[in-house]
């Protein structure tokens, strides 16, 4: 079994902290002739870069460079991704016509991204509650005194995990429940097919919208982009939550729910607010009318981050599976496109 790792990430420390994490395997770090430093997704690799993965059987780096080694590497193994989504994958199979590779690729994901996603989702509840981003420019840059008393805390509120029962959200909805939220969930997969289902603090589950939405203060969506979340939320489905007129928070992909979709909602009332971190088009071109919404708040695709530290505590752990030919965690399903 191979000890040699190739590294192929634009990632500082990456392949410092796998070298250390595992000392008696071989680390090496592809140079990346055309990186100025600066993180790039269209960061090409050449035919040295390939010359030097010529002999690697395990490789573990930034899915934007991995695709451009496919069917490259004939002794290849096994890939381990940096990032969750697969988006870049799916792309170059379907705009190429090849066949997904022959090796298991495993996508990083786990209880590092989701308590990532928990922190950045908290934290946008509370400001919004308690109206802190508009009372910072009352206060400080108006100077207007006033007092705000209208607002509710975390145990007050419903919260809707949409992908509740995955690995991101099913930690999310732990969280929340501990601090008291009442947590629902949706999902595609009928609860009694969830092998951990009784793990997951849901005060309801459902495979349909409508027993969900209408009852929500807050809709998290860490859904995948696949064919069957795209366009989920689209055609008005939001109209059932114009009672509550809940907040959405979007963490998960931004093919969700288009643009026009959001702005109509929120115009409609159907929900109050968008707390937006994905979209359809990245990054959010100038001419979005999203920018300008003033019930639209807008962040640049970083709620979770692949921090080093991190990517290299999962791949030490899959690491340790691939050698001991046990199950590798969060390897990419080519057919349910996650």
């Amino acid at each position: 079994m191979s000890k040699t790792i190739y590294i192929l990430s634009q990632i500082p420390e990456l392949a410092k902290l796998t070298a250390r994490a595992l000392p008696a395997c071989q680390v090496i770090d592809i140079e990346l002739r055309q990186c100025t430093g600066k993180p790039s997704r269209g960061l090409k690799i050449d035919d040295r870069e390939l010359n030097d993965l010529r002999n690697a059987e395990i490789v573990f780096g930034d899915p934007n460079l991995l695709v451009q080694t496919f069917h490259k590497l004939p002794n290849i193994q096994w890939m381990q991704s940096t990032w969750a989504g697969i988006d870049l994958f799916l792309k170059v199979i379907s705009e190429t016509g090849q066949k997904p590779p022959q090796c298991p690729i495993t996508r990083f994901s786990g209880e590092s991204f989701g308590q990532l996603i928990f922190d950045y989702c908290i934290a946008h509840i509370i400001i919004h509650e308690r109206k802190l981003f508009q009372n910072y420019i009352d206060t400080k840059q108006n100077k207007i005194w006033q007092l705000d008393m209208d607002c509710r805390t975390v145990n007050e509120v419903t919260i809707a995990i949409l992908g509740g029962t995955g690995a991101i959200g099913s930690f999310v909805a732990k969280k929340f429940s501990l601090l008291g939220s009442k947590v629902t969930g949706y999902g595609r997969t009928e609860s009694g097919n969830i092998s951990n289902f009784k793990e997951i603090p849901l005060a309801k589950y459902s495979t349909k919208l409508e027993d969900i939405l209408p009852e929500s203060d807050y809709i998290i969506s860490v859904l995948p982009s696949t064919p069957q979340t795209m366009g989920l939320l689209n055609n008005d489905i939001l109209q059932m939550c114009k009672d509550k007129s809940p907040v959405l928070i979007n963490v998960g992909r931004g093919t969700l729910i288009s643009e026009k979709d959001i702005i109509k909602a929120i115009d409609n009332r159907w929900i109050s607010a968008a707390i937006l971190d994905v979209f359809e088009i990245e990054p959010l071109p100038q001419n979005s009318l999203l920018w300008s919404h003033p019930n639209v708040f807008i962040t640049p695709h970083n709620s979770a981050v692949s921090r080093a530290k991190d990517c290299v505590k999962l791949f030490v752990e899959n690491y340790n599976k691939f050698v001991g030919n046990e199950k590798l965690l969060y390897t990419i399903n080519w057919n349910s496109g996650y």
